[in-house]
C-alpha cells in the first residue's frame, strides 16, 4: 500500500461551534460586499429519501492553491546548512563555465534561426566536480533578473526531497510566483481535478504527468498573451533549474518527465523557456538527455571544463577567508601554506573540488584531538589519493569513540535531516554522546552550533561511502539492517515534540518499507519480522485506564475500555476483522490506505498523533500481508496474521495480550455497532438535518455524532452482513445489554434455556435483532 501522508484536519461544525454564526430572514446579507461562501448544501426532502447536493466554494480567492504541496527547503533559496548540498562557487571561480551557461541562458528562442532551438541544458560529471554549486550560482543569477521560473535539488537520502511525489507541485508554486499570470491556469487545472470522477487523482499521477500540467502548460498559456509574450521576448527566456537529477529515486518517473520536457519542446519550438539539468550520467538519464540523435539539448560534460587553476584558485581563496576568521592561521602568516603545499593540494584533489573542499575542511576546522592546522595540513598531505580514502582516514580518528557506529549509521541512513536534540532523543543517548562523536568529523558533517538545527552531511557521496561495504570496509560499513532500529525508534517516539505533524510516521513508514524489502522474498523472515512488529507495538500500549491521546475516539459505547481505540490491540483487532478485500479491490480509486480508513473506522481525527500511530500500525502490518499474499481474499490478512503467530509460538506470550482477540466478541460488537452507524449520518441536534444514505430509518450513531464518510457507508454497506454473521457466530449474548434493556426485566435470566441455551444461532439472531430495533429509537418527527 501507499506511504501514508499526513493530512490538513478536518473541522466538524455543529451548534455549540464558536465559529458558526447561525442567522435566517432575508436581509442576512444586506450591505454585504467582498464575501465568499464557504459549503452550500442544497437538500431536497420531499420524501423519505434525502438528496444532497454540496457545493464547495472557495472561502478564499486562493484557497485551492493549498492543493498544492510543495516541498519548502528544496530551492535554491534553502538554508544549505541544514538542506545540502551545501556547495557555492567560490569568488573567482568556474568562471568560464559559467559564462557559457550564463550565455546559453540569454539566447534567443522565438526568433532563433534554428528550426529546433535548445531549451534544455544537461550538465552532467561525476561525484563532487562541482555540478551542485553551478546549479546554485546559476539560479541565484537569474533569480536577481527576475528569469528564475523555479528551481528544485534533489538529495539522495533525504525523504521527499529525494522522491518525486511533490516536485511538480514545489515547481508549480514558484511558478505563480515569478510568473502571475500563471496563476490562473494552475488554480484552473486544480479544479478541473478535484471536480473529476475521481477527484484529487493529480497529485497520484506520474512526475511527467504532473509538470505538464501545472507547470509547462500553465507557462505557454501565461505566455500566449501578447504583453507577457512581449515582455518575455524583451527580457529573454525563463530558466528552470534541476540540480541533482540522478539523486531521485525514482528512475522511472524521472526518465518519463526528461521525455515529456523534451516531447513538450519539440512541440512547442518557441517557448522562451529553459531547463539547466544537472546529474551524473547514470543510464536512465543518458538514454534521453546524451544521445546524439536528441536535438533540443545543449549537453556540457563539467570534468572537461574543470582545471588545475579551478582547483587552485578554492585552495587560494579558502586560506585567505580562514586567515580572517582563525587567530591560530593568521599566525602563521601569509607564507603558509607555501607555494609547495598548496601544489600538492591540487595535485592530490585531481580537478575533484568535493575532494580540495574536504581537504581543506579537515586541515581549518577544528577539533577536540589536539592537532594544529599545521600538523593536519601534514596529514592531509600524506593521505591516499581518491575521495573515499579521505573520508575513512576522518572517520578512523572517531571510530574508537563510544556510540560512534549508533550516531554515524543514524546520519548516513535517516529519511530526512535530524538535529542533535532529535538524535538524543531517538537513540537514547545524552547530548554529550552525540557531540563527542562529532567533534572531530566536522570536516564531512555540518555540525551546528545549536542542538535543535539538523545535522547532515556536507555531500551526498558520503553517504554512498557508508553504505557501500566495498568501499568503506566491514569497521565503517553501515549494514541496511539499521533500518529496522530507526523504524522501530521513529515509532516510538511518534508523539513527541519533534514527531509532530505526522513527520515520524513517514520517516517510520519509509524506513520499515526499505527493510521489509531486504527479504521480499523470504516468506520465514518476513513472518518472523512480523510477529516482531506487532509484538513491539503491543508492548508500547498505554496501560488500562490511561487517557486517550489528542485525536483518540471515545473508548465508550463502540469499544469496551479494555480495548482503547487508540491501542495498539484495538487497533491490529479491528484491522482483523474488517474486510480489507473491499478497500484494495473494491472501493473506488481514490480511497484512503488501508491503515488511514482503519483509522477512519475507529473515529479517529486525521492530523492527530493516534491517527498517525492508528496509519503507521495498520500500513506497516498490511504491507507486508500483502507480500505473504499476493493474491488476497476477504479473509486472507486474517488468517496469515493468525498463522504468523501460531508458527513462532504461543500467541499468549505476545505483551498486552494474545492476538485470539483477532475474533473476540468484544471487537465483533465494537465493528457491528460502527458499521450501523456508518450507514447512516444523523445528528440529534434538534435544528440539524436528519440525512439518510439508505430508505431505511434513522439511526443514531452510537456515539451521538454523525458519519459523513462516503467511504465509511460504502463499506458498511458492503460488509454489515459479514460482521452480522461473525457477532452471531462468535456469541450468542452479545448483546446481552440491549436485551436486558428492551425486555425490562432488570436482567432477568431466560426460560427454558441451560447453560448452553446462549449458544444457540437462534438466540444470537434474536439477540441482534433487539440490537438493531433498540438503536433505531423511531419518533415520529424523525420519520
Amino acid at each position: 500500500m501507499s506511504t501514508p501522508k499526513p493530512a490538513p484536519a478536518r473541522a466538524d461544525l455543529d451548534e455549540s461551534s464558536s465559529d458558526v454564526q447561525r442567522n435566517d430572514g432575508p436581509n442576512f446579507f444586506a450591505g454585504a460586499q467582498g464575501f465568499n461562501i464557504g459549503n452550500q448544501v442544497n437538500v431536497n426532502a420531499e420524501s423519505s429519501h434525502v438528496t444532497i447536493n454540496v457545493t464547495n466554494i472557495s472561502g478564499g480567492s486562493d484557497n485551492i492553491l493549498s492543493k498544492l504541496n510543495p516541498i519548502p527547503d528544496a530551492s535554491h533559496t534553502r538554508n544549505l546548512n541544514s538542506s545540502p548540498p551545501d556547495s557555492r562557487c567560490l569568488p573567482g571561480t568556474r568562471i568560464r563555465i559559467l559564462k557559457e551557461i550564463k550565455a546559453w541562458v540569454d539566447s534567443g528562442i522565438v526568433f532563433a534561426r534554428d528550426d529546433t532551438p535548445t531549451h534544455v541544458l544537461w550538465l552532467h560529471g561525476y561525484v563532487g566536480c562541482g555540478k551542485s554549486a553551478i546549479a546554485q550560482a546559476i539560479a541565484e543569477t537569474f533569480a536577481k533578473k527576475k528569469r528564475l521560473a523555479a528551481s528544485y535539488f534533489f538529495y539522495r537520502g533525504s525523504g521527499e526531497r529525494s522522491r518525486s511525489a511533490r516536485v511538480a507541485q514545489t515547481l508549480a508554486r514558484q511558478l505563480i510566483a515569478t510568473v502571475p499570470g500563471t496563476k490562473t491556469f494552475v488554480k484552473g487545472v486544480l479544479k478541473e481535478d478535484e471536480g473529476g470522477e475521481s477527484g484529487g487523482t493529480l497529485p497520484r499521477s506520474e512526475l511527467s504527468n504532473q509538470v505538464e500540467r501545472l507547470f509547462l502548460e500553465p507557462y505557454a498559456s501565461a505566455l500566449r498573451n501578447p504583453a507577457r509574450r512581449a515582455q518575455a521576448l524583451v527580457k529573454g527566456p525563463f530558466l528552470t533549474v534541476i540540480d541533482g537529477l540522478d539523486e531521485c529515486e525514482d528512475k522511472r518517473e524521472v526518465s518519463g518527465f526528461i521525455e515529456r520536457i523534451i516531447g513538450f519542446f519539440r512541440d512547442n519550438p518557441r517557448t522562451p523557456l529553459r531547463f539547466l539539468i544537472s546529474s551524473r550520467v547514470e543510464e536512465h538519464i543518458q538514454t534521453y538527455l546524451g544521445d546524439p540523435q536528441a536535438k533540443g539539448v545543449y549537453v556540457l560534460d563539467l570534468p572537461e571544463h574543470t582545471t588545475d587553476e579551478d582547483v587552485a584558485s578554492v585552495v587560494e581563496e579558502t586560506f585567505k577567508d580562514s586567515a580572517k576568521r582563525d587567530w591560530v592561521v593568521r599566525a602563521y602568516g601569509e607564507g603558509w601554506p607555501t607555494p609547495e603545499d598548496r601544489k600538492k593540494l591540487v595535485q592530490r584533489a585531481n580537478k575533484s573540488l568535493i575532494v580540495i573542499s574536504t581537504l581543506l575542511k579537515f586541515i581549518l576546522t577544528p577539533t577536540d584531538d589536539g592537532l594544529t592546522p599545521k600538523s593536519r595540513l601534514s596529514l592531509a598531505l600524506d593521505l591516499e589519493l581518491g575521495l573515499d580514502g579521505l573520508y575513512a582516514s576522518i572517520l578512523s580518528r572517531s571510530e574508537n569513540r563510544p556510540h560512534f557506529h549508533l550516531v554515524v549509521s543514524t546520519i548516513a541512513l535517516v529519511q530526512g535531516a535530524l538535529s542533535i536534540d532529535q538524535l538524543t532523543e531517538l537513540l537514547h543517548l545524552e547530548s554529550g554522546d552525540v557531540i563527542n562523536v562529532l567533534v572531530n568529523l566536522c570536516s564531512i558533517f555540518h555540525v551546528p552550533g545549536d542542538d535543535r538545527t539538523p545535522v547532515t552531511p556536507f555531500h551526498s557521496s558520503l553517504r554512498e561511502f557508508l553504505t557501500t561495504e566495498e568501499r568503506s570496509g566491514p569497521a565503517l560499513f553501515v549494514p541496511p539492517s539499521h533500518h529496522r532500529l530507526l523504524a522501530y525508534r521513529f515509532f516510538e517516539h511518534m508523539g513527541s515534540a519533534h514527531g509532530g505533524g505526522g513527520t515520524y510516521a513517514n520517516y517510520f513508514l519509509n524506513h520499515w518499507d526499505t527493510f521489509v524489502g531486504l527479504h521480499r522474498d523470504d516468506h520465514r523472515e518476513l513472518r518472523k519480522e512480523l510477529r516482531d512488529l506487532v509484538t513491539h507495538f503491543l508492548s508500547l500500549d498505554p496501560p488500562a485506564g490511561a487517557t486517550s491521546p489528542p485525536g483518540a475516539s471515545a473508548p465508550s459505547k463502540s469499544f469496551p475500555s479494555t480495548k482503547r481505540p487508540y491501542s495498539a490491540s484495538a487497533i491490529i483487532s479491528t484491522y482483523g476483522q474488517l474486510d480489507v478485500y473491499w478497500l484494495t479491490h473494491i472501493a473506488w480509486k481514490g480511497s484512503p490506505s488501508v491503515g488511514e480508513f482503519v483509522a477512519s473506522f475507529l473515529g479517529m481525527r486525521e492530523s492527530t498523533m493516534a491517527w498517525a500511530r492508528a496509519t503507521s500500525v495498520v500500513d506497516s502490518i498490511d504491507d507486508m500481508l500483502g507480500l505473504l499474499s499476493p493474491e488476497p481474499g476477504p479473509t486472507s490478512h486474517t488468517e496469515e496474521l493468525e498463522a504468523t503467530f501460531r508458527r513462532h509460538g504461543e500467541s499468549d506470550t505476545v505483551p498486552g495480550g494474545n492476538l485470539s482477540l483477532l475474533s473476540t466478541k468484544n471487537v465483533a460488537i465494537g465493528v457491528l455497532r460502527a458499521c450501523v452507524s456508518y450507514l447512516f449520518v444523523h445528528h440529534h441536534h434538534p435544528s440539524t438535518l436528519r440525512i439518510v444514505f439508505l430508505p431505511f430509518i434513522p439511526l443514531s450513531s452510537p456515539d451521538g455524532g454523525a458519519s459523513d464518510d462516503p467511504d465509511l457507508a460504502g463499506y458498511a454497506f458492503w460488509a454489515f452482513s459479514r460482521h452480522l454473521r461473525l457477532a452471531i457466530e462468535q456469541s450468542a449474548d452479545l448483546f446481552a445489554e440491549e436485551r436486558d434493556m428492551l425486555s425490562g426485566d432488570g436482567g432477568r435470566p431466560r426460560t427454558g434455556g441451560g447453560p448452553n441455551s446462549r449458544e444457540r444461532p437462534r438466540d444470537g439472531e434474536q439477540d441482534v435483532f433487539n440490537f438493531l430495533k433498540m438503536q433505531s429509537r423511531v419518533s415520529s418527527e424523525q420519520v
